[in-house]
């Protein structure tokens, strides 16, 4: 639900996305910068979430010995969807930051069109 909830107000506010003579609140850098730092929060509990259940998930590993092959599958998705979520973080962090530093842009615009 986060991925897709995600991916569908992204593409939303991508639609209006450098349109500094518009005065829609979705142009606006402040949206921007608030969709980031929520998914920056969103993808950094669902990273913890994943990493705190990987002990468990690979202790099963010693629980299924005598099936080596069944071990990998409780516990490798888990990681992968650990790692995946952090990276998404880490980039929605450094979106967040790349649009507070571009504000100033944004200000400069409303006061030539005002």
């Amino acid at each position: 639900m986060v991925v897709l909830s995600s991916w569908v107000w992204t593409a939303i506010l991508l639609e209006h996305n450098a349109r500094p003579s518009q005065t829609h609140p979705l142009t606006r850098s402040k949206a921007h910068f608030s969709l980031y730092v929520l998914l920056t929060f969103l993808w950094t509990v669902l990273a913890a979430f994943q990493f705190t259940e990987v002990p468990r998930a690979c202790a099963n590993l010693v629980n299924i010995s005598d099936k080596p092959d069944l071990g990998p599958i409780s516990c490798v998705p888990r990681i992968a969807t650990g790692v995946i979520a952090l990276l998404l973080s880490i980039l929605s962090l450094l979106t967040a930051i790349m649009v507070y530093l571009d504000r100033g842009r944004e200000e400069e615009a409303e006061k030539r069109f005002a």
